[in-house]
Formats: C-alpha cells, structure tokens, sequence
C-alpha cells in the first residue's frame, strides 16, 4: 500500500476489542511493527497449507475465513484474523482467509511478533490470548458440526450423555509413583527448546493423575476447569452420537494436550476422555494457568 496513507495503525489497534486490558502508550510502543496490506474483492489473504508466518488486524472491509469449502467465520473492522500455529515457527496454515470486498489490513509478520514477544509483552500475550480463544472456538464449532450431522439433527445431551455409567472417572489414588512430565512437555512445539529450568518451573504447577484402563479423565458435560498433558499411555475422546452410541474422534497420544478448548471457552467438556491403557496424565487447573509466569 502506498506510504502516503496517513492512518496512524494506532488507531486502529486501539479501537480493537484485542488490546482492551492493554494500555494505549505500550500499544504505540508496537506501531512501527505493523505493515498495510490492502486487498481486492476475493482476494485471498492466505492459503491452507502454506507458511503460518504472520497474522493481521481488519482495518476495512470484510474478510471470509473457512476450511474445506466450509466458512468458519467472516470478520470486519477491529477484527484479529489469528492462527495459534503463527507463534510457533514452519507450522502450516489450517484455513484459508480471502477478501469478500475491497479490504485493507494490518499485517504482522513473524519476526516482527518475535520482537513484540521480547520487547513488548503485554501486547505480545493479548494477541496470543485473542490466537488460542480463535483456535478453540474453531475446533468447537467443527465439533459441533460433526456431531450434528452424526445426529441428522437430534442434539446430544452432554449433561446426560454418561448417564447410563458407560465409564466411571479415575480414582483419586495411584499404584505407583507418578512418571517425570518433562520428556511430555519437551514433545509440545512450543516447548522443543525452552531451557531446563523453565520446564522444571512448570513441570512444578502440574497435578500428576493416574487414568485405570477403562476410566474416564473427564466426562462429557464435566466443567472446563483444567487441562492436561499426556505423559505416558495414551487417551480416547469419545464422542456422544444419536441414540446414545459413541464414536472414538482421536486417540492422544505423549506430548499432547487435552481439554484445552473448554478451558478457553470456559464452557462444558464436549467429549469423553478415555485410558483405553493405564495413563499418566498432568493437570493444571485454571488457577494454575493464570499463575504461571509470561516465559511458561
């Protein structure tokens, strides 16, 4: 875009609903770190599968993001266009995002956000808050998808769908002394070359539980009040289909996370978690959450 615009980027980020508990003279601090980029009527922004290697704020116009010919969300003026995947470096796209009318943006590129990561926290955490709430509302409104047409239309009951005691949750005690999570949390792409002692910061904020082959980490409709990292064995999710039948949706494996969604949504578990083998699991609860420092 021409360098003649005369529209302080400020502006724009200020009016977002992305930086509302950021204060405006450390959002003027990241001004310089954004770029315009204007676009056509059905011009794409970014294509599935490519690069994750920026994200961009919606100045004007309206912009379509969907996957598999299927739109997830279309979004206007003050609006975060966001992939979680942008934090972690060679991670590949998972949706496609393209004009619907003329359009112009804010782009931040990844080095740019690594320099905002360093040098200005605060805005750094909104925009990766604003990134994972996207993400999860994402995986739930596909979830939702699929379960309603595994349905043909009859909604599932999450408040009953374990009413007929299927599984029962896992026991409070364990048989045996729980393993290490770090070789767990050294798997997650953010993780992979974080230091020592900031894995053992929070490898200290975890629960260690132990799943039986057979029982439940959670149910579905159980609070979102935690998540967890599978440190050994492995876990189903279990999804409640019409007439009372489940399907198995993934199966989780050492080095993921689980539960995640509901936590950011603050809404129930919308599946079954299942030990199909004994399973060490760690739990950090909300509060857990909210008390680990910036670098975790």
């Amino acid at each position: 875009m021409s360098s003649t615009n005369t529209i302080s980027p400020f502006d724009f980020l200020a009016a977002s609903s992305v930086f509302r508990d950021v204060a405006p003279a450390l959002l003027a601090e990241t001004e310089a770190l954004w770029a315009y980029r204007q676009l056509d009527a059905w011009e794409p922004l970014w294509s599935a599968d490519t690069p994750a290697d920026e994200l961009a704020l919606v100045l004007s116009g309206r912009i379509e993001v969907f996957v598999d010919d299927y739109t997830m969300a279309k979004l206007g003026p003050g609006e975060l266009l966001s992939e979680a995947s942008a934090f972690l470096r060679g991670e590949p796209r998972t949706a496609t995002v393209r004009a619907i009318e003329a359009t112009r943006v804010l782009v931040l590129g990844q080095p740019q956000l690594q320099r905002m990561r360093l040098a200005h926290p605060d805005v750094y955490d909104a925009l990766l808050a604003r990134a994972l709430l996207v993400l999860a509302q994402r995986i739930a409104d596909k979830g939702a998808r699929i379960a309603r047409l595994s349905d043909e239309g009859d909604p599932v009951d999450l408040a009953r769908a374990d009413g007929d005691g299927r599984w029962q949750r896992y026991a409070a005690s364990a048989p045996t002394a729980p393993v290490s999570p770090i070789p767990a949390l050294r798997l997650l792409p953010v993780l992979m070359s974080a230091p020592d002692d900031l894995l053992a910061r929070i490898a200290g904020a975890l629960a260690p539980r132990f799943v039986e082959a057979g029982r439940a980490l959670f149910l579905a409709g159980d609070p979102g009040d935690a998540v967890y990292v599978v440190a050994r064995g492995r876990i189903d999710v279990m999804r409640h289909v019409r007439a009372g039948g489940v399907v198995r949706a993934a199966t989780i494996e050492p080095g993921s996370l689980i539960g995640t969604g509901a936590l950011l949504l603050d809404g129930p578990r919308n599946a079954t978690c299942v030990a199909p083998v004994g399973a060490w699991v760690f739990e950090v609860a909300r509060a857990a959450v909210a008390g680990l420092d910036r670098d975790a």
